[in-house]
């Protein structure tokens, strides 16, 4: 097998097609070698390759190196499916199909290689006030393989829908009200106070329709949580490593004096529905992440890593 002059230059260079039209025929070309004969067109990818891109013995993050559980062959599939998940909401958004077709011919070639098992993901039950979120644990492995109970259309997930969120966890439609709080000054920012946090990432096939899924957080927060635990979880999920994820939550941050005299300066019903509300959202969130190694064992990548919410205590902004 001969991969053509153009696939096999990029594949020399340790680098894979684009996403682009023009590259569309390249990646078809290289993913059909693959499901014609993994062997034959692993050993042409060695072959050609001289940056060491694909390959490695060691694999480092949040600053701890460790030996990851996968072969060349492993490592080669992985490293097709981070490219092609690159950009995930970018062509999402555009609704790009082609590009979801070959994310899913590629988890079907790990599939049929049994190198990675499919996900085994638990959300745990609806809060019996807010109606969405409260944990998720990790019953088996989280891999790039999609846990059906879990993930969106065609086994992808999706950023939060509204609408969806709104008819099943009508708490939502009156928390997404508040106007945003600063933590440092208490000044009103100009954006919304609360969004939609994933406890399963999109990116990482988690549904944006399950209210299981979601919790209302601050939107600093989110940020917090994206910047220091879902961008690990994202980069060795799509590369083909499985890890064990999970999500716990602190108890709700409850009726405090500072928030019932807050609710007790309220001059409307929206304001103080929304004061009452927010006395059942989690103080935090504590997220735990390890990944399997070569030896089979579990190494912890975060401990039990603390996500603050931040509810106010004053008047909401509407």
């Amino acid at each position: 097998m001969a991969f053509s002059p153009r696939l096999a230059l990029l594949l020399s260079k340790g680098r894979l097609p684009l996403k682009s039209d023009a590259d569309q025929p390249l990646w078809n070309e290289l993913i059909s070698a693959f499901e014609a004969n993994a062997a034959t067109a692993l050993a042409e990818v060695v072959a050609l390759e001289k940056s060491g891109s694909f390959f490695y013995d060691t694999v480092t993050v949040n600053n701890i190196t460790f030996a990851p559980s996968s072969n060349d062959l492993n490592q080669f599939l992985g490293a097709m499916h981070e490219s092609l998940m690159h950009d995930f909401d970018k062509y999402n958004r555009k609704g790009d199909t082609r590009v979801h077709g070959l994310v899913t011919r590629v988890r079907q070639l790990a599939v049929n290689q049994g190198f990675i098992q499919q996900s085994a993901v638990t959300l745990q039950p609806v809060d019996a006030q807010h109606r969405m979120g409260t944990g998720l644990v990790t019953t088996g492995l989280l891999t790039f393989l999609p846990d059906p109970t879990i993930s969106g259309a065609g086994g992808f997930g999706s950023q939060p829908d509204q609408v969806v969120i709104a008819n099943l966890a009508p708490m939502w439609a009156v928390l997404k009200q508040r106007v945003q709080v600063k933590q440092a000054n208490g000044a009103i920012g100009k954006t919304t106070h609360y969004v939609l946090a994933h406890l399963l990432n999109h990116q990482v096939n988690g549904s944006g329709a399950l209210p299981a899924n979601v919790v209302p957080f601050s939107g600093d927060g989110n940020k917090l949580m994206a910047r220091q635990a879902e961008s690990h979880l994202k980069q060795m999920v799509q590369m083909g490593l499985q890890v064990n994820y999970s999500i716990a939550f602190e108890p709700a941050v409850g009726m405090t004096p500072g928030r019932a005299s807050a609710l007790a300066s309220c001059t409307t019903k929206l304001q103080r529905d929304i004061v009452t509300a927010e006395q059942y959202l989690p103080a935090a969130l504590i997220i735990t992440l390890s990944v399997l190694q070569h030896d089979n064992t579990m190494l912890t990548i975060l401990p039990g890593l603390r996500i603050p919410n931040f509810v106010p205590e004053t008047v909401p902004v509407t």
